[in-house]
């Protein structure tokens, strides 16, 4: 059990690994996006989702970018365990290749980290959440031509895109029933 009762994995390597193949993943989307030869090691076909392994095999933009997009969720896990610092109200873009460069192991060995507490885990969770949310209530506000407070900001396209893919791994971890990465429920 988790903090205020509510269930989670302990951390394992598994979560690592996790965090590995999605940051290798969105560099090598990254790397055919600009129509380069990714030049990075493959990823271990067990360590890819079966949406991960037919995007290794599609030529269609919009699902290597939303790849590429994947390097945010390794950020959270990779933070989760304690290799990276992550501010969760700074939706700054992570820099893929010093990701990788930070996960990208080649074997079963599991460097260590020191994992977040479940505080901070939760905390980040909720804030992440909270943030998600609130761009879903200013996107319904601007549709509907509703007066937006003149303290509110509206999120941007990459802020959302971030903040989904952080909701994503949050929601992976935190969630010890989930059969596999691609089977998320937000």
């Amino acid at each position: 059990m988790g903090a205020e009762g509510q269930r989670h994995r302990p951390l394992s390597g598994r979560d690592l690994r996790r965090a590995g193949a999605l940051s290798l993943h969105a560099l090598w989307a990254q790397a055919k996006l600009c129509g380069e030869s990714p030049e990075k090691p493959g990823i271990p076909h067990n360590q890819l989702t079966e949406a991960e392994l037919h995007t290794r095999d599609t030529k269609d933009p919009d699902a290597l970018l939303q790849a590429a997009w994947s390097i945010e969720a390794a950020r959270v896990l990779a933070w989760i365990v304690g290799f990276v610092d992550l501010e969760p109200t700074r939706l700054d873009l992570a820099d893929p290749q010093e990701l990788y460069d930070v996960l990208g192991f080649d074997n079963d060995d599991v460097p260590e980290g020191k994992p977040r507490s479940l505080q901070e885990m939760y905390e980040a969770w909720e804030r992440t959440f909270s943030l998600r949310r609130y761009g879903v209530d200013m996107r319904v506000w601007c549709s509907q031509d509703a007066p937006i407070p003149d303290t509110a900001r509206e999120l941007t396209e990459q802020d959302e895109s971030i903040l989904l893919e952080r909701h994503y791994a949050f929601a992976w971890f935190m969630d010890p029933l989930v059969p596999s990465y691609d089977r998320v429920d937000l």
